[in-house]
């Protein structure tokens, strides 16, 4: 799939807003769902035929199964069967059943033919499924090698998308300046967004020191993340005890 300036774009901002390539290949393959090449139809199931038309792609299905041989393997057996338990009045007690017989074993014909249907369309759909999951699985690994370069990090970023990716990240980090940080907890949000990004990077980077680097980062974020949590604790005592206090006094 070739990118399009649209999608171009949609990258930029993407990882203007500080999401990883995996994340910016997720909202692309949310995004433009309806761009991406889809995977080849299915081809046609064979059914148990319900009409002459349909006989025809059945046969494959009943020449498995015989429907003759299986008459007359299910007779033989039914008449050892008869033999046995009627002795010289066999034959007449066959002769009499026989409309049933052949009922019961039309019965079981059809079912044994549909359950190996079922089996078959089964075998279809797994292998389709197969089909589709490598289908996706391929087009993800494309659009994600595609997207990589529209990070500003990637040494084959194009230059004239550097003002659109300046531009979002400034409109970004200012959704969360003044007022936002104000709030408790948004700043715990915040915290522990950075200490789940800078986590990601330890296992991300093979340079060692780097990883070292970001190990001290996440401890010391997540230091603030405990250190902002026990003031937020120790304030909501103090202001329960005040509001207990308030009370006894008003008494």
């Amino acid at each position: 799939m070739k990118l399009e300036e649209k999608h171009r774009q949609f990258a930029v901002k993407c990882f203007a807003q500080f999401m990883t390539r995996t994340e910016v290949t997720d909202a692309f393959l949310t995004e433009f769902a309806d761009d991406l090449p889809q995977p080849p139809p299915m081809q046609q199931l064979p059914m148990l035929h319900e009409n002459q038309e349909q006989h025809e792609n059945d046969q494959s299905i009943e020449e498995q199964l015989d429907k003759d041989e299986y008459f007359a393997i299910a007779f033989d057996e039914l008449k050892e069967k008869y033999d046995y338990l009627y002795g010289n009045e066999a034959d007449n007690k066959f002769n009499q059943d026989l409309p049933k017989l052949q009922e019961q074993i039309e019965i079981e014909y059809t079912q044994l033919i549909e359950q190996k249907c079922n089996t078959l369309h089964a075998q279809h759909l797994a292998a389709y499924q197969n089909q589709v999951d490598t289908h996706e699985r391929d087009i993800r690994i494309e659009i994600s090698n595609q997207l990589r370069r529209y990070n500003i990090k990637n040494p084959q970023f194009p230059q004239k998308y550097r003002e659109l990716f300046n531009q979002t990240r400034n409109e970004y980090l200012g959704r969360y300046r003044n007022e936002n940080l104000k709030n408790d907890d948004i700043v715990t949000i915040e915290l522990e967004t950075l200490y789940g990004y800078i986590k990601q990077q330890i296992f991300e980077v093979s340079d060692k020191k780097g990883a070292t680097t970001n190990v001290r980062l996440a401890h010391n974020i997540l230091k603030t993340i405990a250190t902002h949590n026990l003031l937020k604790q120790n304030e909501q005592i103090a202001d329960t005890n005040h509001q207990d206090t308030k009370a006894l006094t008003d008494t």
